[in-house]
């Protein structure tokens, strides 16, 4: 992190705003697991958010108190803690029997279950920052909702490092203690609020990584609605619907079974997509850049004829990007994220000869 000693590394600010990329992450994970001979999942660093949860974390699987390291009793845990994989068992079993659809039911259930056990608490996502540049718009960016998510932008961010400004936004919910939106409407008002919080000081931009890209488009509708205007709104392979994406959920099943995960990440993301079961977009005014991937694969049924079916139910710019759905933003992310931000640029508006647009036209008189 290019810090000058362990001590100014703030102990519980956010890996991913003092600039933890992937590689970072790998290399941190490998030497900690070189340490203690645990055998850390490969994105430890990331599920952990900060220095002090890792800390936390290793001594509870090695066996030791948090405030005594002579202190013993507690039992071997994962990275989050106490919370299990019993819905993680199931949803494998079912796969691996042939019956994702059902295991996916499983999941809905379980998520249900756990929103309703929830006792009533504030629910504030926040923005973290990944990079900062003087070029405008800044640059918002929704992941999806599937684990992990604020680290799905981290090579993105990468490239645009001392060009744009970058966040993400860092959805509740995914970790212990973490209380779930209770409804669509409390998810999009606040994350409107966020952003409004963090990045509307200037123009901005709202990206939306694949199912991310219901909310990108959710709340760039809702901030529209109180006068403060995005530049634009890029979707990055977006599905017109959450029933439109089965495909993606049938390859996203084995993903996700390749490396054990936490109940409580699953069933997150299971309750954020069940919102968007019966959504469907609003038009915006902000331009909308759709960024298709190059490869499809055969079996990608409601994606394969994009020569003939539309991105996005509203006009916008099409941009294609190399990779598929998924390596779009793993190995091609830095590729991605240059040809975004050449798109933007070219929308400047001093390359335009326009007014500028993303400010926001009047500050709302209350909270979104």
């Amino acid at each position: 992190l290019a810090r000058k000693s362990p001590a100014s590394i703030p102990a519980d600010r956010p890996l991913l705003e003092l600039g933890l990329d992937s590689l970072m992450a790998v290399q941190l994970r490998n030497r900690l697991a070189s340490a203690t001979g645990l055998p850390l999942p490969v994105k430890f660093p990331f599920e952990c958010r900060t220095a002090t949860r890792m800390v936390q974390s290793l001594l509870r699987q090695l066996g030791l108190d948090a405030g005594s390291p002579e202190g013993g009793g507690a039992s071997r845990r994962g990275a989050l803690g106490d919370h299990g994989r019993e819905v993680f068992t199931k949803l494998t079993e079912a796969a691996r029997s042939g019956e994702t659809a059902l295991g996916w039911e499983l999941l809905r259930g379980a998520a249900r279950a756990r929103r309703d056990a929830e006792r009533p608490a504030r629910y504030a996502p926040e923005l973290l920052r990944l990079a900062r540049g003087s070029a405008r718009p800044g640059v918002v960016c929704f992941p999806s909702f599937v684990p992990p998510t604020a680290v799905q932008y981290a090579r993105f961010a990468s490239p645009l490092r001392e060009l744009r400004d970058v966040w993400v936004l860092d959805v509740p919910g995914y970790v212990p203690g973490e209380p779930l939106a209770p409804d669509l409407a409390t998810l999009v008002q606040t994350a409107a609020k966020a952003v409004v919080r963090s990045a509307a000081r200037g123009p901005f931009a709202i990206v939306g990584y694949s199912s991310g890209g219901f909310l990108a488009h959710a709340v760039t509708r809702h901030l529209e609605d109180l006068g403060v205007i995005p530049s634009a709104l890029v979707l990055l392979d977006t599905p017109a619907t959450v029933s439109s994406s089965a495909p993606l959920l049938d390859r996203l099943a084995a993903r996700l079974l390749a490396e054990p995960r936490h109940d409580v990440e699953l069933t997150a993301m299971s309750w954020y997509l069940d919102l968007f079961a019966t959504w469907a977009p609003a038009e915006v005014a902000a331009p909308i850049l759709f960024a298709s991937p190059a490869e499809v694969r055969a079996d990608d049924a409601p994606r394969a004829d994009r020569a003939s079916s539309p991105r996005w139910p509203f006009d916008h710019a099409l941009l294609e990007v190399p990779g598929d759905h998924f390596s779009m933003m793993d190995r091609h992310a830095e590729a991605v994220a240059r040809m975004v931000h050449g798109w933007l640029g070219e929308r400047s508006p001093a390359r335009a000869g326009r007014a500028p647009c993303g400010h926001p036209v009047r500050q709302p008189a209350g909270d979104p």
